[in-house]
């Protein structure tokens, strides 16, 4: 009995795979036919020249324009400070609502050093120079007495000498014996002895004062260096700008050389940007710079060409030409300012020239463009010079290629301002001026 099931079971499970299979095979032929059905027949140009095709066309023209010239590089503060630690010591004081992004003034207090030794140590120095001032003194003193004793001495010798001479006399005339003689002789060497130390004394006193006055100047330079070490115990700002960096922190321990805070003016931004060797001189200094932010488009500003370096760089064939932006009053925090940091383009116009080859740069398609001639179309190459985005002639080409004189094309020509991979050399075409294009969008 199972076995017979089993033989019924097999032929309805074959059936069941068919029908599924031709399920399937119907439904991808249904499928086909539908998308054969809803295709789009592709543009076909007949190279015979069977059928027509209406192509927009643009009069190549000579005009005057002015060459572009753009480069990159990255915004600077022309003004920027660091505010480093001057002396070692300890942060005692941050002055409330000192942080980065705050506004601050040339002079204004950013954070107080604990500065006690430093007036202690002047103190000790005011001490050291008033004694030293006392000892200068007292030498004048000195010396003014020891000049009077000279003068006494002087004279206390030459009564001295005259005894001596008097009694020698009266010796050599045996009217003195020799020992008054001799007593009068040590008693004029006791005096000369005495003069002779008064008058070292007296010259000894210039050296003295030399170095008493050494010793003060050298206090007196302790005493400015510890006066100066107070008063750098005040980070002030040494400029007008936006804080940029703050790290002070009461309690903390610096060191000196140790950047604290660093202060940014916004007012002044400088961009160095390279550009093309090619275009010295083809702009000057005051010349009007376009300079854009990198990330975003919108943001733009009007600048001045305000240095050019003399000298190219030979590995990249470039120049660096500074743009000065001026941004008096503007907000730090603001989309509409120049910040430093940003990395930016820049565009330089350069000298207006007259008589260029100038078409839209949709005729141009891998380097070559399609000319009307007698009705059909011809391909010629075309060597691009250099590309403008901007409306020229009021028509709806938002770039333009200016051509070298060695693409062969002239004035007054017919080139096709669409190129497109249908058109094909010898393909006749029937014209439409590009002027009957006005008013759409390129």
């Amino acid at each position: 009995m199972a076995q017979s099931k089993e033989r019924l079971r097999r032929p309805v499970a074959a059936v069941t795979r068919s029908v599924v299979a031709l399920a399937v095979v119907l439904s991808g032929v249904l499928v086909m036919w539908m998308l054969i059905a809803s295709r789009t027949e592709a543009a076909r140009v007949d190279p015979d020249g069977a059928s027509m095709v209406v192509v927009p066309v643009y009069q190549v023209e000579r005009m005057g324009v002015q060459r572009p010239w753009q480069g990159y590089g990255r915004a600077e503060a022309l003004q920027q400070a660091r505010v480093p630690a001057r002396v070692a010591s300890v942060v005692e004081a941050v002055p409330e609502g000192i942080e980065a992004g705050v506004a601050v003034k040339a002079g204004q207090l950013l954070a107080v050093l604990d500065s006690d030794d430093f007036e202690r140590q002047g103190d000790a120095e005011r001490q050291e120079i008033a004694r030293l001032d006392s000892e200068l003194d007292r030498l004048v003193i000195e010396g003014d007495r020891l000049a009077d004793r000279l003068r006494l001495l002087d004279e206390d010798l030459a009564i001295a000498q005259r005894q001596e001479d008097r009694l020698r006399d009266l010796s050599e005339r045996n009217a003195a014996n020799v020992a008054d003689v001799e007593r009068a002789e040590r008693d004029r060497l006791m005096v000369a002895r005495e003069r002779l130390a008064s008058q070292e004394g007296l010259e000894g006193l210039p050296s003295r004062r030399a170095g008493l006055e050494a010793a003060r100047e050298s206090a007196r330079a302790r005493l400015a260096l510890a006066e100066l070490s107070v008063e750098r115990s005040r980070l002030v700002s040494p400029i007008d700008g936006v804080v940029s960096m703050h790290d002070l922190e009461v309690g903390e321990s610096v060191t000196p050389g140790q950047v604290m805070a660093e202060v940014v003016d916004v007012s002044r931004i400088e961009v160095p940007v390279r550009l093309p060797a090619s275009s010295r001189g083809t702009f000057s200094l005051g010349d009007e710079a376009v300079v854009v932010a990198a990330s975003d488009a919108s943001r733009r500003w009007v600048g001045r060409i305000a240095r050019i370096n003399p000298t190219d760089d030979g590995a990249t064939r470039t120049l660096t030409a500074y743009v000065m932006v001026e941004q008096q009053g503007a907000d730090a925090s603001a989309a509409t300012t120049l910040t430093p940091g940003l990395f930016v383009s820049v565009e330089v116009p350069g000298l207006r020239t007259e008589g260029d080859l100038v078409i839209p740069r949709r005729a141009v398609r891998a380097g070559r463009v399609f000319v009307v001639e007698d009705g059909g179309l011809v391909s010629r190459a075309v060597s691009v010079r250099y590309t403008l985005k901007e409306v020229l002639a009021g028509l709806p080409f938002a770039e333009w290629v200016v051509l070298g004189e060695e693409s062969g094309l002239s004035e007054g020509e017919l080139v096709v301002s669409e190129s497109t991979a249908l058109l094909r050399d010898g393909v006749r075409v029937e014209t439409r001026a590009v002027e009957a294009l006005a008013g759409v969008e390129p």
